[in-house]
């Protein structure tokens, strides 16, 4: 159960609490924050992957998202 597995990773992450707690505190204070904040090695490659993932469709239908224009 979905339970059972996040309670085997309880305390086992690679992310360092406490510094993301930081860096969530020092981007409050900023004047222009980003509007979203990725922490973490696994959060940064999920975040490229759909980033390719969209920019390879956007390539594939570029013609067709460009045609409609007057």
């Amino acid at each position: 159960m979905a339970g059972g597995r996040a309670k085997a990773r309880t305390g086992k992450q690679a992310d360092d609490p406490a510094k993301a707690a930081a860096a969530i505190i020092d981007v409050t204070e900023l004047a222009e924050p980003p509007l979203r904040l990725q922490l973490g090695a696994d959060s940064v490659a999920r975040i490229e992957a759909k980033l390719d993932l969209v920019r390879r469709e956007l390539e594939q239908w570029w013609h067709v998202a460009l045609g409609t224009d007057l």
